[in-house]
């Protein structure tokens, strides 16, 4: 035999080398490498072949390798089939091997030999290989090759055991995963002291300067530390904790020695990863201690000189570790049971972390970046005095780093440790930088935001002085690149403000008002010349605007302030934006700009539409100035001429601004005008026929001409300018145009027209009326789209155009996966002319994705005002939806993805049959007819291998596409049936074919299909495609197309089994398509679990239903009948919940189709191992006692019943003959066979055998298991037949023995030996084939099979022990114990056994006290607990006992019903569930009816006493109210008499309002007079008379007055007192207001306090609790406080009343009756010491109104105007562009002052005012202060001039002007009330 191996193995030596010899033919090597498979597929040699060329020390190292394969081979595939002794051949020699040392040296023959002995340990050890760890160990004393050959094994076998976990049996995983565990104190004390021992040998042999030998122990150092990286992952923390934590002592010095610093922190990263309770955490904390934390940062900051790679991985490694273990102590810091404040050392712990931020990697401080960002989040963390220290530092030394960093060019040098060079050494390409940058860039720039929460003074002050140095550097330079030092800087600056200015408002100290001005004043004074410089100082401007919010109240400036106000900084912005709006540098044109400029110009633009939508408030008082400014720069031409996008975009800002009109006719008066160009080009365009038909479009867009050469006329170009912009600026107003958001704000505003079903308002957009009109010109121009890919379109197109209406490149490389970051591009270059052809096809590619976007928004935007159109769904389906055949996929996508999602999503439920089913009807069958077709011919290209080896560009095109429009149409078909959020636009598209993301459990159980879905689903028109489309989705070659179908395919088939729907045919069709799905998508984890679940669901609901179903899984290769039962019986139980499948279900599931799964690619072709089982390894749960004892003390227990039995029993003869027959059994063949003939022949009397065995002094102590099973069935012979006798024994026991004694015969036969046969019997815990079981249960095996069946219910996961887990769910689900139910549990679970077995639980059951219940106890049982006590006659005729209740508990149908003869199902099903609660659980709680007596009784007395107490305070109640009820009277009284004052101040009001409109009508008459000049001229001699006889008397009054006074010498008053008068009379007022407010209030609480108390009177108990409680003299107090107020209230404006009116006559000038507090404070403050503006403005701020970050800015200015001396603003009075100067009075336009500027009006109480107002009220103001000093002259004049209408300043409004911004519109409401009653003639 050696002869024949030694020459097999010099032929495969020869054939292993001819593979390997490149000298060889290919045909020759091919021939070999066959032959030596097949002679390792096929020789019986294979290991001693193996075995002869690994230990061939003349063999190359190739030859030995291939040998050791061959002996791995053949343990791993053939180990199961060889010999015993082949077995010990292979075992022997493999450790000889490794005795010596190997095959070789090199790392991968140790790897190999090593794996060959743990292929043999994987299926020997422990049961069957004992003594493995000593061999271990004693090779490890060979040598270090034999040391590490040892750790090899190790390390490769917790691989395969715990780590990867890819051992192929389950079973033997865990037997050897718990024999490591039980062995690893063991292994890891090994372990450490291998490291101390061959550290030590390696310092000293180093020192000794034996390179070789210390290069033998570091390797084994190496390898130790690699092998205990395996271990810490998974371990217990004791062992790693062990011996005071000497394992992270040694790893942490080890951090400092260079020749193990690597693998030493691989390791410690390892251990700081760890995930657990907080318990096991806790430990890692010694890492912080003096030494530990010492080593790490010095590990942190070792440097070097040069660029080294390995310590720059080395570094990485410590980063991960200081990563990791800040992990663990954001975990710990501040939670129960971790740490309670600052660890040791944290300080040096952020000094390591510091070093890696300040390192000149980018991809450390990237590594670094993280655990900052997770402190600054950590609410302690974030507050501690040390870590905020550290922010200024980090901050100085990461914002550098948000600089653009150039790739290092090929000529540069990469060996000094710059941040160029480690770029080079982390990346290969510019572009993988690149993308590492931005991503670096984009995190840097979150911990900023982060860093502004925490301390926002120390970001804004770092970004300050950053900024002050940028602005002091000038720019006067044009030619600026991307790569120029002074933009990279700029672009950094704007980038870190912009993001620390995000996040200032969320701080709670917020940086200086006074600093952001200033800085924001320097920025609008910064005047560069580079475009790239001056977009950048735009976003530093924009970031900056947030102090312009903040700036509320520093709008007036101090004195010697640097910083501007903010009033007056915002027209600078605005100026700032505009001016770079027209940024143009010379020599270029609109045609020739570059991009930067370009860029710049768009960024001012957007710039405009940011700052509406995020301060639109603050924009809103300059609206009108705003709207001009963009009607002029509309106007320019030349250079500076706007861009059609521009145009747009500002618009868009402006529709912003207006949408807080809060006025619906003032915002759709807007959109009028905005939109009125737009709608002239539309009306133009379609009166030319364009939209009639394809043919007339084409002609108009020059489709069908030669293509005009760049700088040629071309009047189509015109056309299509004129299209595009109106479709652009149609999208623009459809998209920003909105309603309020507040509900009342709405309803004020006139937006509410109604309400919907559900009772919410319905609101109407103020763009409707002027974009409705043009949707049937939209529609047209969509159909005509969809036309022009027709054949008889594409022939109508020249020839120059032809292919114009292919897919763009940009779109072909998105989908093609090719955009990448450009890193060269020059934003100065001009750029190219396109050609004519490339021109037209960008145009037809924006215009059609433009009005896809416009419809799509159009739903949402426009609400149920677009719904409710007539005919919209057939208008969609005859346009949008028209000619879809002939559309190519990359044009139906947008129909799907940016149409229909948001179209049908947005509809309301009253239009869903009239508008989205004929939409789904027309749609739905072309679509799967489709995406049919298109599977179909991706199938046939695969099928071919078209698609994997000769594939071209359009073929993955057109794969790509297919997947791409069939996950968008099932995105389509989830929002119709089911709904849902329409995905984020922002969100990239998907269309890798990476397997998805895994669908969670509760959505494919709790998804419903929606009231739409219900409507398609019912439809005849829709149902059949819809569900076709889902169905064939699921089985079709996209796994996110799939899992997307799975979703659906669950709710559909719900529904339709509901309905009746479904048909059988069907069912098995939807059963096929799922199991096909299993076998193509199967190898992704996501799909096969989502799939198996819904297979499981659907099997679980039409089985049932259609038995068809069941001959498909009968058709699956190889299925199991018995599985395929058992599966059938758990359906027929319908244990379900709900939609839920159960797990057994599920795995029973999988199990059956099991073959249909497919597997990846990688597995296909595996050969597969297979690994048997050995003997179950049983190791014990806690320290067994020893077995002889228990068998002694059972013995003795048995001895006791025999000295009862042979009282007796004389027919069992004399005891010394049993011991005579015992002794002869011993005697013949060892006591083995003749023990059975014994005890066959004399069953009666065996129960002495066991005196027999003790007399003997266990002879067969050597067999004690079978003895102990042999005495198991004496006693139960023994039991049977002396039944009598033992019921004697029971009866007697307390009479015959002591207390010991009792509880040893209290038990049952059954119990005698329970505890020995715990600890005697190691056999498998499954009792159906354990003679134990068989044996313990031989008289109730009826009750063993019953505990069995519940074992199996319990049991969800079938491995045979019932965990934590199972019996929760079973607690919870079953026996529906929402709570409580804890001690059951632990009561289940006894000593905390976390895994019961059906023997456990047999023994616990004999063991209970149900189990013993007697038939009184059970019917008691029945009647008080089950609640049933109809069938007590029943138990107690069938003599059912506790031991029955397991047959009842399992809900045995036989034994119920032909039994017992219970028939209601309800009852039995009660019966079985209490049963099982008490066989499981143990016996319920007794419930005590003396304590319910007792409870009864007390509040009985109670009652009866609390009635008597009531009856007495009653009586004293009624004085109460009768006292009560004189204070309301009194208090009626007083509110009758305050309201007849007020009818009497309305009274005057209503003659006042009399006389002003008599006025008014004279002056109307006056002018009507005045304007008709034929009139005048017949009445004016009349009226000349009237006029002079009134100048006259008037006259002659002022003489008079002026004679009294120089004879009086009376005192004239001076002029401004009546201001001062009239100022401090609305104060007064103001105060009184406020009073009448609050004596309001108290009216209303005391009445609201008397109805409550009128109700409880009524009642008993509300008289009762009324009387004893405060509410009598609480609503006494109430009435007597609203009394005293009114009283007070009503006397003071009695009091005010009649002073004033005396003032007034004393005065002789009007003083009640006034223009308003804020318009005598605006007069009377303005020119306070010599200087405007002093007046303290006032702020309201809305936050309703704002974004999260900004807040309203208002203030009554007395400014009032600000000039903007720029000529940008200068404008004349006549484009003021305010739609109220164009009506307004002569006054207002002829003011010198308003006929060259612009004047933005900043504060005011803008939120109720519109701007006409404010100028109507501020001329009206004018006026009337005017008119006191100006009559006499106004009279005069009345000949020349007609009177003008005198506004009445008493009038409502304008009294509730006074100061609304103090009260909310309640008070404001009531204050019109009051107001409006001072205001009569009285006063006049």
């Amino acid at each position: 035999m050696s002869e024949e191996v030694a020459l097999l193995a010099e032929e495969l030596a020869r054939a292993v080398e001819l593979t390997m010899s490149a000298t060889a033919s290919q045909s020759a090597r091919h021939e070999a490498y066959n032959a030596c498979e097949r002679f390792k597929e096929t020789s019986p040699l294979c290991a001693q072949a193996g075995l002869f060329l690994a230990a061939g020390v003349q063999h190359s190292t190739v030859v030995r390798h291939f040998g050791l394969q061959l002996m791995e081979h053949t343990v791993k595939y053939r180990w199961n089939h060889i010999s015993q002794s082949e077995k010990l051949f292979i075992k022997e020699n493999a450790m000889k091997l490794l005795a010596a040392g190997g095959a070789s040296n090199e790392p991968h023959m140790k790897d190999a030999l090593s794996r060959v002995v743990v292929e043999m340990v994987k299926r020997e050890w422990p049961q069957q290989w004992p003594g493995l760890l000593a061999e271990l160990s004693e090779a490890c004393g060979c040598g270090e090759v034999q040391t590490e050959l040892v750790l090899l094994i190790f390390l490769r076998l917790v691989e395969d055991v715990a780590l990867l976990q890819t051992l192929e049996s389950n079973q033997r995983r865990k037997d050897i995963y718990q024999a490591l565990t039980t062995n690893m104190a063991v292994i890891f004390e090994f372990f450490l002291q291998l490291i101390e021992l061959h550290v030590g040998q390696f310092r000293v042999r180093s020192e000794a300067g034996d390179v070789e030998k210390a290069s033998a122990h570091g390797r084994v150092v190496q390898v130790v530390l690699l092998t205990l990286a395996g271990f810490v992952e998974w371990v217990s923390m004791t062992h790693i904790m062990a011996r005071d934590g000497r394992l992270l002592q040694i790893l942490c010095l080890l951090l400092t020695d260079s020749s193990f610093q690597s693998p030493a922190a691989e390791c410690l990263l390892q251990i700081v990863n760890r995930k657990g309770r907080t318990e096991e955490r806790k430990p890692l904390l010694i890492l912080f201690s003096d030494e530990a934390a010492g080593c790490l940062l010095a590990a942190a900051k070792l440097e070097s000189p040069t660029l080294n790679e390995q310590q720059y991985l080395f570094k990485k490694k410590i980063i991960h570790v200081l990563t990791g273990l800040g992990s663990q102590l954001c975990a710990l810091w501040g939670k129960e049971g971790g740490l309670a404040g600052r660890p040791n050392n944290f300080s040096l712990y952020l000094d390591a972390i510091l070093a890696f931020s300040n390192h000149p990697s980018l991809t450390l401080a990237h590594l670094a970046n993280p655990l900052w960002n997770s402190m600054l989040k950590h609410d302690q963390i974030s507050r501690d005095p040390v870590f905020l220290s550290y922010i200024p530092r980090w901050v100085q030394c990461t914002a550098p780093k948000i600089m653009k960093v150039n790739y290092p060019t090929t000529s540069m040098p990469c060996n000094s440790p710059d941040t160029a060079s480690y770029c080079r050494l982390d990346h290969d390409s510019e572009e993988e930088f690149a993308l590492f940058f931005y991503r670096c860039r984009v995190d840097f720039l979150d911990t900023f935001r982060q860093a502004t929460v925490v301390a926002p003074l120390v970001t804004f002050g770092y970004i300050e002085q950053w900024m002050s140095k940028c602005l002091q550097i000038p720019n006067s330079t044009y030619s600026l690149n991307s790569q120029d030092p002074l933009y990279l800087e700029w672009e950094a600056l704007a980038f870190v403000t912009e993001s620390v200015l995000s996040r200032v408002l969320q701080a709670t100290e917020r940086p200086s008002t006074t600093a952001g001005l200033r800085l924001l004043e320097l920025c609008l004074s910064y005047e560069p010349h580079d475009p790239m410089v001056l977009s950048t100082l735009l976003t530093c401007i924009s970031a900056l605007f947030v102090f312009l919010s903040m700036s509320s109240g520093h709008m007036a400036p101090a004195v010697n302030s640097v910083a501007m106000s903010g009033a007056a900084l915002l027209p600078r912005v605005l100026e700032k934006i505009f001016s770079v709006l027209m940024f143009s540098p010379p020599g270029q044109t609109k045609d020739t700009r570059s991009k930067a400029v370009k860029n710049v110009r768009r960024h001012a633009a957007s710039l405009m539409v940011k700052i509406g939508h995020k301060y639109p408030l603050l924009l809103l008082p300059v609206f009108d100035q705003i709207r001009v400014t963009v009607a002029n720069l509309e106007r320019q031409n030349g250079s500076t001429q706007l861009s059609m996008l521009e145009r747009v975009t500002l618009h868009e800002a402006l529709l912003l601004i207006s949408n807080h009109f809060c006025d619906y006719e003032r915002q759709t008066t807007f959109v009028r005008e905005v939109i009125v160009e737009a709608n002239a080009h539309w009306l133009s365009i379609a009166a030319t026929g364009a939209f009639k038909d394809v043919v007339q479009f084409m002609s108009y867009m020059g489709l069908d001409k030669a293509p005009v050469s760049p700088g040629s006329e071309d009047s189509c170009g015109q056309n299509r300018s004129h299209i595009v912009f109106c479709v652009n600026l149609l999208l623009g107003i459809v998209k920003r145009c909105a309603w309020p958001e507040d509900p009342e704000r709405a309803a004020r505003g006139g937006f509410v027209v109604g309400l919907t079903e559900s009772g919410n308002p319905v609101c109407r957009n103020p763009a409707t009326p002027h974009v409705v009109p043009l949707l049937p010109h939209l529609l047209d121009q969509m159909r005509i789209f969809n036309e022009l890919y027709s054949p008889e379109a594409q022939a109508r197109l020249s020839e120059g155009y032809s292919g114009v209406l292919a897919m763009l490149d940009v779109e072909r490389t998105n989908l093609l996966g090719l955009v990448g970051t450009s890193v060269n591009t020059d934003p100065l270059e001009v750029p190219g002319v396109h050609t004519p052809h490339e021109r037209m096809q960008r145009f037809l590619f924006h215009l059609h994705e433009s009005c896809y976007h416009m419809l799509g928004s159009a739903g949402p935007s426009l609400g149920r005002d677009l719904y409710q159109l007539p005919g919209l769904g057939n208008a969609v389906v005859n346009s949008v939806l028209s000619s879809l055949h002939v559309i190519p996929d990359y044009r139906l996508r947008p129909v799907i993805r940016v149409f229909l999602k948001p179209f049908i999503h947005s509809c309301p439920p009253a239009f869903y049959e009239a508008v989205l089913i004929p939409v789904m009807s027309h749609l739905a069958p072309f679509m799967i007819n489709r995406l049919g077709a298109k599977w179909q011919q991706v199938n046939e290209l695969r099928d071919s291998g078209a698609l994997d080896e000769n594939a071209d560009t359009q073929e993955v095109l057109d794969d790509i596409l297919t997947r791409a429009l069939t996950r968008e149409y099932l995105d389509v078909v989830k929002i119709a049936l089911i709904g849902g959020s329409l995905p984020d636009s922002a969100e990239s598209e998907d269309l890798t074919m990476d397997a998805p993301p895994p669908p969670s459990r509760n959505a494919l159980a709790t998804e419903v299909i929606s009231e739409l879905g219900t409507l398609l689903l019912r439809s005849e028109h829709t149902c059949q495609p819809l569900v076709l489309t889902v169905i064939g989705a699921l089985s079709w070659i996209d796994s996110n197309a799939s899992i997307k179908a799975t979703l659906l395919t669950g709710p559909i088939v719900r529904l339709l089994v509901a309905d009746g729907s479904l048909t059988g045919g069907m069912a098995v069709h939807i059963m096929m398509s799922v199991l096909q799905a299993l076998t193509l998508h199967g190898q992704h984890d996501a799909n096969q679990g989502s799939l198996l679940t819904l297979g499981a669901q659907l099997y679980e609901t039409l089985r049932p239903l259609f038995p068809d179903v069941q001959h498909v899984m009968q058709q699956i290769p190889n299925v199991n009948p018995v599985d395929l039962q058992k599966l059938e019986e758990r359906i027929s139980s319908g244990t379900s919940k709900g939609n839920k499948v159960e797990k057994v279900k599920k795995d029973l599931f999988k199990k059956i189709i099991g073959p249909l799964i497919g597997r990846s690619i990688g597995q296909l072709f595996r050969k597969e191992v297979k690994i048997a089982d050995l003997p179950r390894l049983e190791l014990p749960k806690k320290p067994a006692p020893d077995i002889i004892p228990n068998l002694i003390y059972s013995c003795h227990k048995l001895l006791r019943v025999h000295s009862l039995l042979s009282i007796t029993l004389p027919s069992c003869g004399q005891r010394g003959n049993y011991i005579d027959g015992c002794i002869a059994v011993e005697q013949t063949d060892g006591g083995k066979n003749n023990l059975g003939f014994y005890l066959a022949n004399r069953p009666v009397c065996a129960c002495q055998l066991v005196q027999c065995n003790v007399a003997n002094n266990f002879v067969y102590i050597m067999h004690y298991q079978k003895i102990v099973l042999w005495l198991i069935v004496i006693i139960f012979w023994c039991d049977g037949q002396n039944a009598d006798i033992v019921e004697q024994i029971r009866d007697n026991r307390q009479e015959k023995y002591a207390s010991s004694r009792n509880d040893a015969m209290s038990k049952s036969s059954y119990g005698l030996l329970s505890d020995s046969i715990s600890h005697v019997s190691q056999e498998s815990d499954n009792c159906n084939d354990d003679i134990g079981c068989l044996l313990m249960a031989s008289n109730d095996r009826l009750g063993l099979e019953a505990i069995k069946a519940l074992h199996q219910q319990l049991d969800d996961d079938a491995n045979g022990n019932v965990d934590l887990s199972e019996s929760d769910d079973f607690l919870r689900e079953e026996l529906k114990y929402d709570s409580g139910y804890e001690k059951r549990q632990r009561a289940f679970h006894r000593n905390d056994d976390m895994h019961i077995s059906v023997r456990e639980l047999w023994e616990a059951w004999l063991k209970s006290e149900v189990h013993n219940w007697t038939v009184e106890q059970t019917t008691e049982w029945l009647t008080t607990n089950v609640d049933l006590p109809q069938y007590v006659t029943t138990f107690r005729l069938h003599r059912v006992t506790g031991a029955t209740l397991p047959r009842l508990a399992v809900n045995n149908m036989h034994y119920l019903s032909n039994i017992l003869g219970i028939k209601d199902p309800i009852h039995k099903q009660k019966i079985a569930l209490k049963a099982m609660d008490v066989v499981l659980f143990g016996p319920p709680k007794d419930g005590n009816a003396h304590w319910k007596d007792m409870t009864l009784i007390t509040l009985l007395v109670g009652s009866v006493i609390g009635c008597w107490y009531t009856y007495l305070q009653r009586k004293k109640s009624r004085t109460h109210l009768h006292r009560m009820l004189k204070d309301m009277e009194s208090l009626h009284k007083a509110e009758i008499a305050l309201e007849d004052l007020q009818k009497e101040l309305e009274r005057a009001k209503l003659a006042q309002e009399n006389v002003a409109t008599e006025k008014q009508n004279l002056e109307r008459q006056l002018q009507e007079a005045g304007g008709d000049s034929n009139s005048l001229r017949t009445s004016y001699s009349d009226l000349e008379v009237s006029q002079l006889k009134a100048e006259i008397e008037m006259l002659r009054t002022e003489l008079q007055i002026a004679e009294g006074e120089l004879k009086d010498r009376c005192w004239s008053p001076p002029h401004g007192l009546q201001q001062w008068m009239q100022l401090t009379h609305e104060i007064e007022n103001k105060a009184y207001i406020k009073k009448k407010i609050s004596a309001d209030k108290q009216l209303q609480q005391a009445r609201e306090a008397c109805d409550k108390l009128k109700k409880k009177r009524s009642s008993l108990v509300g008289a009762f609790v009324s009387t004893h409680g405060k509410s009598i003299d609480d609503v006494d107090r109430s009435i007597v406080e609203a009394r005293t107020s009114l009283n007070e209230v009503t006397q003071e404006l009695q009091e005010r009343v009649y002073r004033w009116k005396q003032i007034e006559l004393l005065c002789g000038f009007n003083i009640i009756n006034n223009n308003g507090l804020a318009y005598l404070e605006s007069i009377l403050y303005r020119n306070i010491n010599g200087r405007p503006g002093s007046l303290k403005g006032r702020m309201s701020s809305s936050q309703d109104d704002l974004d999260d970050e900004t807040s309203s800015l208002y203030a009554a200015s007395a400014a009032g105007y600000l000039d903007i001396g720029t000529s940008v603003w200068k404008e004349s009075a006549d484009s003021s562009g305010s739609e109220a100067s164009k009506h307004d009075d002569d006054s207002t336009s002829q003011d010198p002052r308003n006929l060259n500027n612009v004047h933005f009006i900043v504060g005011g109480e803008t939120s109720n005012w519109c701007s006409e107002d404010l100028i109507k009220h501020n001329q009206t103001s004018l006026d009337t202060v005017a008119h006191h000093h100006q009559q006499q002259q106004q009279q005069r004049t009345l000949r020349q001039k007609p009177i003008k209408e005198q506004p009445n300043l008493a009038s409502e409004e304008d009294v509730n002007s006074t100061d609304s911004s103090n009260f909310d519109e309640d008070v404001k409401r009531r204050r019109r009330k009051i107001f409006s009653g001072f205001i009569g003639p009285q006063f006049r």
